[in-house]
């Protein structure tokens, strides 16, 4: 079940009814996951949303036969892959036992003459308990059903199981059929009820049930995880386990509020916000692994699959780092690759971890302070005149020569083993962030925010968000214009080269964001990207800077490729481009921190340098997907 969306559930629900030779119902299933159960009547919508581990999923189904209808309500609750045990969380226990109670009491009320709102009051009293703890229960908890299937709308003239004053509705006709449904929800944890159709018989026995003995019980369904419906979650649990103890410890999640002021935060004071109207989550990747930045989890976790492959390991849940590391009888490997930095660093150091020789080379803008973190890791440093996408072909040729092995995130005809392994790794943030968001009792992102180099992180991410949220999730990507190559492609409908003459910068010195100095989307990114991107955004420079500025004096250290590009572009956009986006108060962005400062002197360069107030048509550029459009 974990997976599926509430429309397919919704349409095998009606595929089975009319297998069993039913008729078409006079309503649809409603099938509601989480708080969407809290919308009366919420019958799905154009977005799919799929059911979740750790999220309750509630369900009214039809059945009719011959145009007599008949319904059921339940609640399912999907554990999720870490739960110790099958039980429900307790904040479950507790409503399913008052709603259970409810229904209980309800039954017992509706006998021949009680008047309905008798029969409401006898379900709402046993939900008392629920009440202080922020779940709220229908005024209405049933209805006449049979021959017609009654609306609340005064359409006809039906039995309403509602919150009334005594007389001012008829009494309960005997052998009157009604569907009971006491049910409750809460912002948080969505809706749980229980229901029964019952037909009203004798004072003595209150209402009998019409449904089979074997019908589901009343009480919720216990959903146990499964995986082979949700990959991309595997794939993040298997490199979690793999690192052991180095990823025990999520790194931060960092919120930002909605700003409460028009306060200037890209000025040197202090400040606790972004100057931003909706909420703000920073993923602080420069915690990772103790490299400032996030690339050690791609390049260490392709490391770890290329041994694994040398050592004839398939199984990795039975194997650890103890298991991959150079023992003194067994060859070195030499890993290799083309990197502006942060990829060579995280190499050097799962080369090192594991006892075996990274080569590096880097691009001719490539900073010293960076170029001296991949020495200091253990890296053989290598300096070159070339530019970044011509050192990964260089890298490509000299290593088909001496035997090494490339570690490269970019993909070509030939070469995807590796950046799919990357890929992999860095859904672990992903996961981590989403798993943050639910512990704390929030909500998940309306909106995410992705750098794009040559795709690879924006790739993984995406796997695994849409994975988790369905498409009700905006994904927005962010390059810089001096090097565009995603935008530049949807724009074009096929993956292209980035061409200096199309960039939306007219400026053909090489961006500041020397991560995203990348002028080729890789050939496994590409896909994932065009298919499921809403929009592609390019920025200029000074947004980046501006990001970093404020972020800085938010307490939060980012380089200029990291969560400065979100929270530039965010701060950058004026009011038609944020509705464009869905953009309000209501909003819950998630941003991430690729990298921390990672090169001093281009950091402190910014930090020093006067505030250039562009126009906003030079400072964003936003490409809606055509899926997006159409």
């Amino acid at each position: 079940m974990t997976g599926a969306t509430e429309n397919t559930i919704a349409g095998i629900a009606v595929q089975a009814s009319r297998d069993f030779g039913g008729d078409y119902a006079a309503y649809p299933p409603f099938i509601c996951v989480g708080s969407n159960a809290c919308l009366g009547h919420y019958a799905a919508s154009q977005v799919e949303v799929p059911v979740q581990c750790g999220k309750s999923v509630f369900y009214e189904l039809p059945g009719v036969f011959q145009k007599y209808h008949c319904a059921l309500m339940r609640t399912a609750f999907v554990l999720g892959p870490d739960a110790k045990t099958q039980e429900l969380p307790d904040y479950l226990k507790l409503a399913e036992s008052c709603v259970q109670a409810a229904l209980t009491a309800m039954k017992r009320a509706a006998v021949p003459g009680a008047y309905p709102c008798e029969v409401h009051m006898a379900g709402e009293e046993q939900l008392q308990p629920l009440f202080e703890l922020g779940w709220a229960n229908s005024q209405r908890s049933g209805y006449s059903i049979g021959l017609g299937f009654a609306t609340d709308w005064g359409e006809c003239d039906a039995i309403m199981i509602r919150k009334m004053v005594v007389g001012n509705e008829r009494p309960l006709p005997v052998f009157s059929t009604l569907h009971l449904i006491p049910w409750v929800t809460h912002p948080i944890y969505g809706a749980v009820g229980l229901s029964d159709t019952v037909v009203v018989e004798c004072a003595s026995k209150g209402a009998v049930s019409l449904l089979p003995d074997n019908k589901p019980k009343e009480q919720i369904t216990v959903i146990p995880f499964t995986s082979d419906r949700l990959p991309h979650l595997k794939q993040a649990k298997d490199v979690i386990h793999i690192f052991g103890d180095l990823l025990s410890t999520p790194t931060p999640l960092v919120e930002f509020p909605p700003s409460s002021n028009e306060k200037d935060v890209s000025s040197e004071s202090e400040s606790a916000n972004l100057n931003l109207r909706f909420t703000v989550f920073v993923k602080d990747e420069s915690y990772r692994l103790g490299q400032n930045a996030f690339k050690s989890l791609g390049g260490g976790y392709a490391c770890v699959r290329e041994l694994m492959r040398r050592k004839g390991i398939t199984d990795i849940s039975s194997c650890t780092l103890n298991d991959l590391k150079r023992k003194d009888d067994e060859d070195i490997v030499t890993f290799t690759t083309a990197t502006d930095g942060n990829h060579g660093a995280g190499l050097a150091w799962a080369a090192k971890m594991l006892g075996h020789r990274a080569v590096v080379y880097l691009p001719k803008v490539a900073a010293a302070s960076r170029v001296q973190r991949v020495a200091d890791l253990g890296g053989e440093v290598h300096s070159t005149d070339l530019l970044y996408d011509d050192v990964v072909i260089m890298v490509a040729e000299q290593a088909q020569t001496k035997g090494w092995v490339v570690i490269q995130d970019t993909a070509w005809e030939g070469y995807t083993q590796v950046p799919t392994d990357i890929t992999s790794a860095y859904k672990v943030i992903a996961h981590e962030a989403l798993q943050s968001m639910q512990e704390n009792g929030g909500l998940p992102p309306t909106h995410v925010i992705l750098q794009v180099g040559v795709g690879t992180f924006a790739a993984g991410m995406t796997q695994y968000i849409r994975e988790a949220l369905g498409r009700g999730v905006k994904i927005l990507t962010v390059e810089s214009k001096k090097a565009n190559c995603l935008q530049q492609s949807i724009r074009r409908g096929v993956k292209t080269d980035f061409v200096a003459e199309e960039a939306s910068d007219g400026d053909n010195k090489p961006t500041w964001c020397a991560g995203l100095d990348c002028g080729v989307v890789s050939d496994i990114a590409w896909p994932v990207l065009r298919n499921e991107v809403n929009a592609a955004v390019s920025i200029s420079d000074g947004v980046a800077a501006d990001g970093v500025r404020v972020l800085r004096n938010c307490g939060l250290r980012s380089g200029e490729s990291g969560a400065a590009t979100g929270v530039g572009f965010l701060r950058a956009i004026d009011e038609k481009q944020a509705r464009d986006l869905g953009l309000d108060e209501h909003s819950r962005v998630l941003v991430v921190n690729t990298e921390g400062t990672t090169d001093p002197v281009a950091t402190d360069s910014i930090l020093s340098m006067d505030v250039v107030d562009e126009p906003a048509t030079s400072k964003v550029d936003i490409c809606f997907s055509s899926h997006e459009i159409s």
